[in-house]
């Protein structure tokens, strides 16, 4: 029975809208607001249901409204006609809901309304930290309400909680199809901000990391290498340092690969078990000796680090180093005849 009568009222409600689409979108929601609903009532009374004139259903709906019979002219005003493009643009949607495959993607976006309602919750939260010029994710118990607060807001406007008049309605009904045409456009704001917080906390973490003992700083300066020399003023390689508690004195952390200080640096290779980080000076490799990973490639060759002074003055208290004497030659004896 609701097979038979489902097209004769659609199409009579079609067509009682149309003949008032000469009236603002707003105003025709309003007159034809229940309408499927009391054909559907009428319908069930009658064996064939016949509903008249949608013409003249259409000016008693004027009459009744207190509005004025329709022009015989074609409305000209700029209102006008976005009202009957409008209204136009409705029948043809609810043309391709008849369809079944329209019908089963109407279904599934129904399923997933709950998620989009929280979609559209994050986005009027990201609309609302912008406003108040706070970070989106900087999670606290004011921003938490306010996310919260945003969701509801959603929510309610997806039921119908919030919208008791028809341009309310038509509102709402435009500004979702603006989130859906900038869906991407949110996600990609999201992603941006959520790199930027991972890439600020880690440049933090990094910092801290530098400023928390590791290495060896001298006023606030980072060491990167130490030179040696003897007591007479010669330059040392291979001095192995260690602290008072017998630990590697490093001048950058054992779980470094090395460190950029003009030339790149690396550790000693010919200590045991652990990275010849207290082995100085340490040596060098040029850029060109690193792989992708920043680490010295299998065939690089480290070359010593050119220290500061070639010689340095020698201590008061140095023993000055004692000439070899020459051995003098045997003369050796002239044969006698």
């Amino acid at each position: 029975m609701t097979t038979t009568v489902l097209h004769p009222i659609d199409d009579f409600a079609r067509a009682v809208r149309a003949a008032l689409a000469d009236l603002p979108a707003d105003e025709v929601e309003d007159l034809t607001d229940g309408l499927e609903a009391d054909l559907a009532e009428r319908a069930a009374d009658q064996d064939s249901p016949d509903f008249g004139d949608p013409v003249a259903y259409a000016n008693e709906l004027r009459s009744a409204a207190g509005l004025p019979p329709r022009s015989t002219h074609r409305p000209s005003s700029a209102r006008s006609v976005l009202g009957s493009a409008w209204a136009d643009l409705v029948g043809g949607l609810r043309e391709l809901e008849k369809h079944p495959l329209m019908a089963r993607l109407a279904a599934f976006f129904v399923a997933i309304r709950p998620l989009w309602w929280a979609f559209r919750g994050w986005v009027f939260y990201g609309v609302a930290c912008w406003a108040l010029n706070v970070s989106a994710l900087s999670f606290n118990l004011g921003t938490i309400a306010l996310f919260l607060a945003c969701l509801v807001l959603s929510v309610q406007l997806g039921r119908g909680k919030l919208q008791p008049r028809a341009w309310m309605r038509t509102t709402f009904f435009a500004l979702n199809v603006v989130l859906v045409l900038t869906v991407p456009i949110a996600l990609l704001a999201t992603s941006f901000a959520f790199n930027s917080q991972v890439n600020n906390a880690f440049a933090d973490g990094l910092s801290q990391s530098t400023n928390s003992g590791d290495g060896l700083t001298y006023n606030g300066r980072q060491i990167s290498n130490i030179f040696a020399y003897d007591s007479s003023g010669k330059p040392l390689t291979d001095v192995q340092l260690f602290d008072q508690e017998g630990k590697p004195l490093n001048t950058v952390p054992d779980s470094s690969v090395l460190v950029a200080s003009g030339p790149y640096l690396v550790p000693n290779a010919s200590v045991i078990g652990r990275r010849g980080w207290n082995v100085y000076p340490l040596e060098r490799i040029g850029a060109s000796e690193l792989n992708g990973s920043a680490e010295p490639k299998k065939n690089a060759t480290p070359k010593p680090a050119t220290p500061p002074f070639l010689i340095v003055a020698p201590l008061a208290n140095a023993i000055p180093a004692t000439p070899t004497p020459t051995p003098t030659a045997t003369p050796t004896p002239v044969p006698t005849n």
